[in-house]
């Protein structure tokens, strides 16, 4: 799994007795590089758990290839990717499971909670059982589960926004491609790529900043832009080997671009509520303090 991800990818693999094994991350895509990938595979490796980073689909042809080789099961972290496209097919179909945070700063929510999509007919039967006490008719327990059902209420909302969400990714499309139109050239920003045969869902849009190139640090550009009213974000401070829980899992020398990322990023609006005239606005001020 990459080491350059948010922290729930690598500590659900922990809380079920595995191992998680961090690789490097491409420094383009921002996504699980199979290079980085195939040199960590043991005998001991069960699967392979990449993640469609801000909404750019991860290499799947290329991972899917390396699960093959080696017999690995593929279980793709897409909580960030609704909508998002590779070879013209949603990430989520492909084998053999993909996972969906339906968190409120989403592509499309429920408010919270997440939801699996599966290629496997037996791991779905698996699946219902675990979000329901096991239970296979009323009060017939057959393995243990639990409740992670969701509500009523919770999906009514999600089919609400599965149906807007079409019009949603169009729109934080056209957003980003303002922005992007609207920074390039810019020495020391490195825009968001648009991979062919892949569609970007632009969950975030996230730049990264060459503090030597663009003569002002990540951090110090946050600030400034804070200061004339554009909020911005960091996905992720800390890339996951240097978090306490991952402590000993890996050193910086081991994930360059990983290290790299974690210094640089910042993610900017593109949700679909801003205003071309905000985006104008944004340009203008990154522009401004990058004096560029």
């Amino acid at each position: 799994m990459p080491d350059f991800t948010f922290i729930a990818t690598a500590s659900m693999v922990a809380a079920v007795g595995a191992t998680p094994v961090f690789a490097d991350v491409n420094p383009v895509t921002f996504t699980l590089d199979p290079e980085e990938v195939e040199r960590r595979i043991t005998p001991r490796t069960r699967a392979l758990l990449p993640v469609h980073l801000y909404g750019q689909p991860a290499n799947i042809s290329g991972l899917m290839t390396l699960a093959r080789r080696h017999k690995l099961r593929m279980i793709w972290d897409a909580a960030q990717a609704h909508g998002a496209q590779f070879s013209g097919r949603d990430v989520g179909s492909f084998p053999d499971a993909a996972c969906y945070s339906f968190y409120p700063t989403k592509n499309m929510t429920t408010g919270e909670g997440g939801m699996i999509t599966t290629s496997s007919s037996s791991l779905a039967v698996e699946l219902r059982l675990l979000r329901s006490h096991g239970e296979v008719s009323r009060y017939r327990h057959v393995r243990l589960g639990f409740n992670l059902r969701t509500t009523d209420i919770a999906s009514a909302i999600g089919l609400v926004q599965l149906a807007k969400l079409p019009k949603a990714i169009r729109a934080r499309q056209r957003n980003a491609k303002i922005l992007a139109e609207g920074l390039r050239g810019i020495p020391g920003v490195q825009l968001p790529e648009l991979v062919p045969g892949t569609s970007h869902a632009f969950t975030l849009f996230t730049i990264c900043v060459d503090a030597m190139q663009a003569g002002i640090s990540r951090d110090e550009l946050q600030q400034a832009l804070g200061k004339r009213g554009v909020q911005s974000a960091v996905h992720y401070p800390l890339p996951l080997h240097r978090q306490p829980i991952f402590r000993g899992y890996g050193s910086d020398r081991d994930f360059p671009v990983s290290v790299r990322l974690a210094k640089s990023v910042l993610s900017l609006p593109v949700h679909p509520g801003v205003k071309e005239e905000d985006l104008r606005y944004i340009v203008q001020c990154v522009r401004e303090i990058l004096k560029a």
